[in-house]
This record gives C-alpha cells, sequence and structure tokens, in this order.
C-alpha cells in the first residue's frame, strides 16, 4: 500500500533521500582514510544525538535529562577519541 499525496510531495521525498544519503554515505566514505575507520566510526555516533538536539531546538521535542547525559558521555567520548587519534600533531 502506497498512501496517496501530491506529486510535489514524492518529488521532494526522493531529492531528501538522494541527496541525504548521497552526501552522507559520500563525505563518511570519504573521511574513512583521512581519520581511521574508528574515527569516523566514533564520530557516527553522535547522528543520533545532534538529530536529537535540532529536533529539540526546531520543533521543541522533550528532551530529557538522562539524554542530555547520555549526549554528554558520546561527546566526551568523541573528544577523547579524536585528541589520542591525532595525537601526533
Amino acid at each position: 500500500y502506497i498512501p496517496s499525496a501530491p506529486p510535489e510531495i514524492w518529488v521532494l521525498l526522493v531529492l531528501s533521500g538522494f541527496i541525504g544519503i548521497g552526501i552522507g554515505h559520500t563525505l563518511y566514505y570519504t573521511s574513512i582514510p583521512i581519520l581511521g575507520l574508528a574515527t569516523s566510526s566514533g564520530l557516527n555516533l553522535l547522528i543520533p544525538f545532534i538529530a536529537g538536539l535540532l529536533s529539540f531546538m526546531v520543533f521543541s521535542e522533550t528532551f530529557t535529562l538522562l539524554q542530555f547525559a547520555g549526549g554528554a558521555v558520546l561527546v566526551g567520548g568523541c573528544v577523547l577519541v579524536i585528541k589520542i587519534r591525532f595525537k601526533h600533531i
């Protein structure tokens, strides 16, 4: 079953998918040789937290203290990974 929607909505939906997935994957796979797989994967863990923060700011979604604490742990972990990865620079 495919829900009915105006053609403009379907075009925007398909473009959003192509742009979001296309650009996201291109940047991710480009970053692997530069940052290394472990660093790229570690930074990739921030995506749900960033999406949650954006929905909190833009759409006034609820964000609990536990979610903020978990995000702080993720950000702290990513900072450590980056510092260790680029220690020699």
